[in-house]
């Protein structure tokens, strides 16, 4: 009797998996509609400068619901179909670092409403602006001579900021900035006006630039208490690179840090470079660092 017992057990439990089986297999699953993004561009007005962007990432909400971050050109299946409302972030690298991608906080959000048909494919060409209400702090186009990176800080005047009009050295526009390190005159720095008044803890703080550049360039907050005394804070490196590139420079922490310090009289935006050091001496030769549209941007 334990024998016919323990038979129909199994008998019965197979029965019960093949009705699973069964109806896995013959569920509908939902068909997927397509959105297909190559990149984002972007409009500015009188004051905030440049055009200029690399964003390289898209925050997807649909629906009000988040659907997933993308690197672009972006292609991904939406299983919502019919009339449905496309929120797009545009994200950008972080300090210029790939595996740091963050939503920027001065850049809109780009809303449509699409309608998505199972199958078809949606291209979305999203437009977005800086948002209102945000102040640029520093917006340097080297058009003209009013430089605000114009403090000389490694005392050589070999090496300080010029104008070029050299259409194989200008990013856009009629000038750029240029300097050139050497063996013979191998450091450079320079400051922008100083700031008297210390930035507000925790507000949000990115420094915009496009370069090219053939030696690393640092590019920091420096800082001088009522004491007179000048402290360095560099972080960020502008990466060797024989193309021009855009990065975003985050510099909210040290902004923030900056603001809680006690006895600040003022600070003021660093850019340093130097010639690499090999067997203890500078290397021959000589490096050009190419620098445009910078932006200081806050709430």
């Amino acid at each position: 009797m334990k024998v016919l017992d323990y038979c129909w057990g199994i008998l019965l439990l197979g029965l019960l998996l093949g009705t699973s089986a069964c109806d896995i297999i013959n569920s509908e699953e939902p068909i997927p509609a397509f959105i297909h993004i190559v990149d984002f561009a972007l409009n500015t007005t009188v004051g905030e400068g440049t055009d200029s962007r690399k964003i390289t990432e898209v925050f997807v909400f649909v629906g009000g619901d988040l659907l997933g971050a993308y690197s672009l050109p972006a292609d991904f299946p939406v299983l919502k179909t019919g009339q449905q409302q496309i929120q797009l972030f545009p994200g950008v690298q972080d300090n210029g670092i790939a595996a740091t991608p963050e939503i920027y906080p001065f850049y809109t959000t780009y809303t449509t409403d699409v309608e998505l048909v199972a199958l078809e494919t949606d291209t979305i060409r999203p437009v977005v602006e800086y948002i209102d209400g945000i102040k640029f702090a520093i917006q340097e186009t080297f058009e003209n001579n009013l430089q605000v990176f114009r403090e000389d800080l490694d005392n050589d005047p070999q090496t300080q900021l010029i104008f070029t009009r050299d259409p194989d050295e200008v990013f856009e526009g009629q000038q750029s900035a240029k300097v050139v390190v050497s063996e013979e005159n191998p450091l450079f720095q320079v400051g922008s006006i100083r700031f008297d008044a210390l930035p507000e803890i925790n507000r949000r703080d990115y420094s915009e630039f496009n370069f090219r550049t053939e030696a690393p360039v640092e590019v920091g907050i420096l800082y001088t208490d009522d004491f007179a005394r000048t402290q360095a804070d560099y972080r960020n490196v502008l990466a060797v690179s024989t193309e021009w590139k855009k990065i975003y420079l985050n510099v909210t922490e040290q902004f923030t840090v900056l603001g809680g310090l006690p006895d600040i009289r003022d600070f003021q935006i660093g850019i340093r470079a130097a010639m690499a050091v090999e067997n203890g001496a500078f290397q021959s030769g000589s490096r050009e660092i190419l620098i445009d549209n910078i932006k200081l941007i806050h709430f």
